[in-house]
């Protein structure tokens, strides 16, 4: 009982292991707590405006607006498609979504599971929406990978393969979604 006092007697180091959650008695793990850190100081904020955006347009027709953000070490890519939803045929409403939704599903040169390897090889997250104004592309990757990245979308958008399993896996995905 005289070394339950002298320990009861020290201080608590506060953790979860003195608490009651802990099994513990609070109050006498016999560590001692350590005075907090002093705060670093903190220095006025330096000025920032968001990077002027350069325009620019491909020989073919495609516009571009990039922003340069020196020393980002992460490419962020959107495209935005002209193809509003609201613009799709009764008859096959909802064709943008299923669109977007199958995009990575792989072009006709690589199946789906080859692709994922392929852009999870490289760090490249690759996805697709639709949306009220269009379809938009997003696509981010290491700026050491970018070419290859682009080389990949390229397939993805000219060479796309839409397997019937594939489409009828996020058809009935939707339809549960949507229930």
């Amino acid at each position: 009982s005289g070394a339950a006092s002298r320990v009861s007697a020290l201080p608590c180091c506060g953790a979860w292991c003195c608490s009651p959650a802990g099994r513990g008695r609070k109050g006498v793990c016999g560590a001692v707590a350590s005075p907090p850190a002093p705060r670093p100081p903190v220095s006025p904020a330096r000025p920032w405006s968001f990077p002027v955006p350069q325009l620019a347009r491909l020989d073919n027709g495609l516009r571009v607006i990039s922003y340069d953000t020196p020393g980002q070490h992460v490419a962020s890519l959107r495209w935005a498609i002209a193809a509003p939803i609201a613009g799709e045929p009764r008859q096959i409403e909802g064709v943008g979504a299923m669109l977007a939704r199958t995009l990575d599903e792989g072009p006709a040169s690589h199946s789906s599971q080859q692709l994922a390897e392929l852009l999870e090889r490289k760090g490249v997250a690759l996805s697709a929406v639709a949306t009220e104004r269009g379809l938009i592309l997003h696509l981010d990757v290491p700026v050491r990978h970018l070419a290859p990245a682009l080389d990949l979308l390229r397939e993805v958008l000219v060479e796309p393969d839409f397997p019937t399993a594939a489409v009828d896996r996020h058809r009935q995905t939707w339809l549960a979604e949507i229930c």
